[in-house]
């Protein structure tokens, strides 16, 4: 017994080790620009004095606030924008993890020692790629399953009678500021990863209790569930009122629409196939050594042990305590209500990835069946003994592969490590500040850079605008140097050169490094694209915008196919004149009959190159629609903001 007990703390220490190396050296080679936004946002959070930035595009509502961006900020005085910096706030996260997991097993279980140890060992270790890259490489979900297994426990666990009235106290101010700070670092996921999973587990524990308990009854309203409710409900009106208005954010893949039928059905039956694809270990099974398939194998029997072991304790519940059987309650409520959000709507599920939203779930579920085991096995039990301590090998096996895994050749969505690096050394020896990249470069080079090269991402659409999200609203210039660039691949670079050229005009210096194509500019090429985010989904009132052309209208077209002319467009008013968002800018064309009367009101649209902030102008490339078999005599040039109104009255021609 002593054997066991010996290799479980020896595989904490393992774990907890190679999880470290992980962190601040392997995972530097798959490091891409999600894990790297906490690092960006840190360095605006001190520069804008807001703990939650204001000048940046969120996707999904998602401030960070309940994310490793806080210790991000903490650090950021003594490591700057760095990859230690990064590497450390994960780090911290993956820490308060383990610890969440031990102190929750410590409140379901006091005596379940081996078994808390167990679960803190398989949590550390990561759970296969996607949950190691999700919850302990990005850090994105590892503080929220911390909170939440820890009120779950909180909510489920049996009080006893002799606890201090202190710590009865501070565990209900526990359990209120939490939730509250869940609920306003993000309402939807707080409210239906936290909350409703305690509240539905509480509830299905009291109303299919097989037993006549009534502190059971009572417990559904305890006052840890209660200062539960109340900071979800606080939360949620700070994130309503307070903390979202000041924010631009974009809907991605959270929009609260249903799915059809079909598509629920779809959903459904592609789920079971999509729950080992997100506990698979690396590579496809075919694929694996035979050493590799007995590790996945390993963790597929724990991913299949997840889901039915909560089901196992509510059906046997006579044989576990109340605060367990009520814990597995929630477990189950968890895993319900994060189901049917991935079956039931529209744009949520698209791939395994999203089981990712079932982190919680999975975590608690971790404990639930570690300190059951442990609560099982006798002084002959050899079989779960061993089942323990398999667990940690199995534990220790995958934290191993984890930093074997990566390497600085391993080739992802933003090429290699040494690309990566190659390109940041490229972009310092040209004294580029500020550089427009595909997505998966962008915040990632800003950290491997040192801050000293800022990338902001573009997308492209007929013309280089600022990414949806994700996306700071201001440019900072980086310490490399004052000059500003661009940079696509070196096949987007051969099919874009003519929307190159007419955007931004001819290149000062052109070249190629790692497959990418660098092109640097004399004019503040990012400075025009980035001011693209500013917000544009909101009517802008008429007063504030203004254009003065060089030419206010044009002669019909009488050619056979559309003529091309091209304006001088001058921003003399007091808002940012941009091409992007739902309610964008742009040039319209109205036209007039021989005596100057309107014949078609609407006969076409000009798009701005880029958003033009005032004071500055722009070339617009006007196609004239032809007018032969129509009235039209000329046409009138009027600025309009789509979906609001025409601003003609806005729009002079110069003298």
């Amino acid at each position: 017994m002593m054997v066991h007990r010996s290799l479980r703390w020896l595989a904490l220490l393992v774990v907890l080790v190679l999880g470290t190396y992980t962190l601040f050296v392997g995972y530097r080679y798959s490091f891409h620009s999600d894990g790297a936004i906490k690092s960006v946002l840190a360095a605006m959070a001190w520069n804008e004095g807001h703990v939650i930035p204001r000048a940046w595009v969120y996707a999904n509502g998602d401030t960070f606030l309940l994310g490793p961006q806080i210790f991000n900020e903490l650090l950021y005085p003594f490591l700057g924008i760095s990859y230690a910096a990064n590497a450390a706030s994960d780090w911290l996260a993956f820490l308060v993890l383990a610890l969440s997991v031990y102190v929750a097993c410590r409140l379901l279980s006091p005596t379940a020692n081996q078994g808390r140890l167990v679960a803190v060992v398989v949590s550390a270790g990561g759970l296969g790629a996607a949950n190691f890259e999700f919850v302990l490489g990005q850090g994105a979900y590892a503080l929220y399953a911390a909170v939440a297994i820890l009120l779950f426990a909180i909510v489920a666990r049996e009080q006893a009678e002799n606890t201090k009235p202190w710590i009865r106290r501070g565990v209900l101010v526990f359990a209120f500021a939490t939730t509250a700070v869940a609920c306003t670092s993000n309402a939807s996921r707080g409210v239906a990863t936290v909350l409703a999973p305690a509240m539905a587990g509480c509830f299905m524990a009291v109303i299919l209790n097989r037993r006549s308990d009534d502190d059971l009854v009572r417990r559904l309203f305890s006052r840890e569930l209660l200062a539960t409710v109340a900071g979800g409900l606080v939360g949620v009106l700070l994130y309503r009122r307070v903390v979202m208005p000041e924010l631009h954010n974009f809907q991605a893949a959270a929009r609260m629409k249903l799915a059809s039928g079909s598509v629920i059905i779809e959903h459904a039956l592609s789920l079971p196939g999509a729950w080992f694809s997100y506990f698979q270990v690396s590579a496809a099974w075919a694929h694996l050594s035979p050493s590799m398939r007995l590790l996945q194998a390993l963790v597929w029997l724990l991913s299949i042990a997840l889901v039915l072991f909560p089901a196992w304790v509510v059906v046997r519940q006579r044989c576990y305590p109340v605060g367990i059987v009520r814990f597995a309650w929630i477990v189950l409520a968890a895993y319900g209500i994060g189901t049917a959000a991935l079956v039931a709507l529209a744009d949520l599920y698209t791939s395994f990835l999203e089981l990712r939203y079932l982190s919680f779930a999975i975590y608690a579920s971790v404990c639930l069946i570690f300190i059951c085991l442990d609560s099982a096995v006798g002084e002959t039990d050899q079989a779960r003994r061993w089942i323990l301590t398999t667990a940690c090998l199995m534990a220790v096996w995958m934290a191993a592969w984890n930093a074997m895994a990566r390497s600085p050749s391993q080739r992802d969505n933003a090429g290699s490590y040494e690309d990566r690096m190659a390109l940041v050394a490229s972009l310092g020896e040209h004294h580029v500040g500020a550089v427009l990249t595909p997505y998966w470069y962008s915040h990632v080079l800003t950290v491997l850079s040192d801050g000293k090269t800022r990338a902001f991402p573009w997308a492209f659409n007929d013309r280089f605008v600022p990414f949806a999200h994700h996306m700071p609203r201001a440019v900072v210039q980086g310490s490399a140097g004052d000059i500003q660039a661009i940079m696509l691949t070196d096949a987007d670079a051969a099919t874009q050169a003519d929307s190159l050229r007419r955007q931004f005009g001819d290149p000062m210096a052109k070249w190629s490094v790692a497959g990418m194509t660098l092109l640097s500019y004399p004019l503040r090429v990012v400075d025009d694209v980035v001011a693209g985010a500013d917000a544009v989904n909101d009517p802008v009132p008429s007063a504030e915008v203004s254009v003065r052309l060089d030419h206010g209208g044009f002669p019909a077209c009488n050619q056979p196919i559309a003529c091309q002319v091209t304006v001088d467009a001058y921003n003399d008013g007091r808002r940012v004149l941009s091409p992007n968002g739902d309610r964008p800018f742009r040039l319209g064309l109205i036209g007039l009959g021989a005596a100057g009367e309107v014949v078609v009101a609407d006969a076409g649209r000009a798009q701005f190159p880029q958003a033009i902030v005032p004071g500055k102008r722009a070339e617009v490339h006007v196609a004239l629609p032809t007018a032969q078999g129509t009235k039209i005599a000329s046409y009138r040039l009027c600025l309009l903001q789509e979906n609001v109104s025409w601003l003609c009255e806005g729009t002079h021609a110069s003298p």
